[in-house]
């Protein structure tokens, strides 16, 4: 995981020796999508205090999070952990960029994933694996999300137990796959089991290369293409961003 720190109302102004050139300041409970979530240098003393007072305002429980920042792309995957077995259900890229004063941009998210394409899937399947070694009794439904670098090295970044949000389930998915994996993700998490024909119907989608990319009005717009990098190329043509 990246090197980082959690500051309490009370502990000040604090940048550990270990932070090179820029770190990603945000609250460590969000209770609006990506909302004072902030790239910062950390020369920039002013900038730097000021984020941290912008997420501390916004965070849920009053803490906040200073995360080495590591260049790369992010990417995600939802397991369903059960009985010791780690079950790979669904994976997509999160597109997002930091703007020219350092706050994060969602741009969309899309599938299927630049980290198969680049070979990073199995050692982000590996080090999930290794984390659950460590929780063999749970039963849940987990995403983790990574930020793999220039040189391949797989980040953990974030674990969260839900259904995801960003348009994800029911937007993305149904159109690259043309299933409901709201509806069987549902069956799985209430039945517990992969008996049910909506079930295993997840394992048997082809993904075409699909991207939603959010917008105003009406919300969203979706793209498709024939290959992963053409893609990307329509990706960067319509939201002026580079994996």
């Amino acid at each position: 995981m990246p090197c980082g720190i959690k500051l309490g109302i009370d502990d000040g102004f604090v940048i550990a020796s270990e932070f090179k050139s820029h770190v990603v300041v945000k609250p460590d409970f969000t209770l609006e999508g990506i909302q004072s979530i902030r790239k910062v240098s950390t020369d920039d003393t002013q900038l730097l205090t000021l984020a941290i007072e912008e997420a501390r305002a916004d965070s849920g429980n009053g803490l906040v999070e200073i995360e080495q920042f590591i260049d790369g792309y992010d990417c995600s995957f939802l397991f369903w952990m059960a009985g010791g077995i780690l079950t790979l259900l669904l994976a997509w890229d999160e597109l997002s960029c930091f703007d020219e004063n350092g706050d994060l941009i969602a741009i969309g998210v899309s599938a299927p994933l630049l980290a198969s394409s680049l070979g990073h899937s199995e050692e982000i399947i590996k080090i999930a694996k290794e984390v659950y070694a460590n929780f063999p009794s749970v039963s849940a439904l987990l995403a983790f999300s990574f930020r793999v670098d220039p040189l391949g090295k797989c980040w953990l970044i974030e674990i969260h137990s839900d259904f995801t949000g960003d348009l994800i389930l029911d937007v993305l998915v149904p159109h690259a796959t043309g299933h409901s994996y709201l509806k069987s993700l549902t069956s799985l998490v209430i039945n517990g089991s992969f008996d049910n024909e909506n079930v295993r119907k997840m394992f048997n989608q082809i993904c075409t290369p699909t991207a939603v990319i959010y917008n105003e009005s009406p919300g969203y717009e979706i793209i498709k293409a024939q290959s992963i990098n053409s893609l990307h190329e329509k990706i960067k043509e319509l939201a002026n961003f580079t994996v």
